[in-house]
């Protein structure tokens, strides 16, 4: 009889996501996954069948996280467009602190797998699809609130808001200024305004 699985399928979620994040996923080998992780190979398979299926759920266990925080940010603030300029300056700190150039999991899966694993593609442009339309959500609730002016409708300026997102994500990457995030969040809020 085969023993009970005996490990924290959330911590060791984490420590996995850490390491693809880290290092990309073609970069990161089982034994990487092993020393990270603390599990050994025969374990990491029984939990978690392959190396691409543990990908899978990290990036579905980041994008969870990263919506709830999205979501958290509007419904926390005062009106639409306070939410949207915090999520926004919130994204420019995250920028700023991340000394690792890391960026966003999902943006550098999209870059990394681009259309060669239609499994991730689809899972990354379903979490961007998300993103969008909390935008999109966001952006027209300002609209009826008087609190942007008309002129382009709330998909485009999601959809440039979003292309802002990436952009910023994919700048901390080579790590500029810190001041350039601020500077990039202030020119897409005006955008939109």
């Amino acid at each position: 009889m085969a023993r009970p699985i005996e490990f924290d399928r959330e911590r060791v979620l984490e420590q996995a996501m850490v390491c693809f994040w880290r290092s990309g996923y073609e970069a990161t080998s089982i034994a990487d996954l092993v020393a990270a992780t603390r599990l050994k190979p025969g374990s990491l398979y029984a939990a978690f069948k392959n190396k691409q299926n543990l990908f899978l759920l990290t990036l579905e266990r980041y994008a969870q996280q990263s919506l709830k925080r999205i979501e958290q940010r509007f419904t926390e603030a005062p009106d639409a467009l306070t939410g949207i300029e915090r999520f926004m300056h919130q994204l420019g700190q995250d920028c700023r602190n991340d000394d690792e150039g890391k960026g966003c999991l999902l943006v550098n899966s999209l870059l990394e797998f681009a259309s060669a694993d239609p499994e991730v593609h689809q899972q990354v442009r379903l979490y961007l699809d998300r993103v969008e339309l909390l935008l999109r959500e966001q952006v027209q609730r300002a609209m009826d609130a008087g609190q942007l002016g008309p002129g382009r409708t709330a998909a485009e300026r999601a959809t440039l808001l979003l292309a802002g997102v990436w952009g910023m994500r994919v700048m901390s990457a080579r790590r500029p200024e810190a001041r350039s995030y601020g500077c990039v969040a202030e020119q897409l809020l005006e955008a939109i305004r």
